[in-house]
This record gives C-alpha cells, sequence and structure tokens, in this order.
C-alpha cells in the first residue's frame, strides 16, 4: 500500500488518517503504524454526511 510505503521511507514528524481508506480499513493502517513505529503520533481523521466542513457557507 503506498501509504504504508511512504510512511516506512521517509521520516514524518506526524501522520494524519482519514476514516475512510478504500482497501485496507484506516484501523488496520493504524495497527501496522503502531507496531512499526510506535513513537509516531497519528491522527485519525473522521467525517460524517451529517457534518459539515467549517469552509461550506
Amino acid at each position: 500500500m503506498e501509504a504504508l510505503n511512504n510512511i516506512r521511507n521517509h521520516q514524518w514528524d506526524v501522520v494524519i488518517l482519514n476514516d475512510t481508506i478504500p482497501g485496507r480499513g484506516s484501523l488496520e493502517i493504524l495497527k501496522t503504524i503502531k507496531i512499526e513505529k510506535p513513537k509516531l503520533p497519528v491522527i485519525v481523521r473522521t467525517w460524517t454526511q451529517e457534518m459539515r466542513s467549517p469552509f461550506e457557507p
């Protein structure tokens, strides 16, 4: 998966995950990140249809 390869091959200060990642779920990706890089902070962004963007009128 491209996201995990990016995380493995680069030095990041923080990772921001979307909760709707196609294919492998975001929780599986989060588990893998925490196993491979346990000190890397991860923010999981959630979004539902009921939520409005702060940028929408």
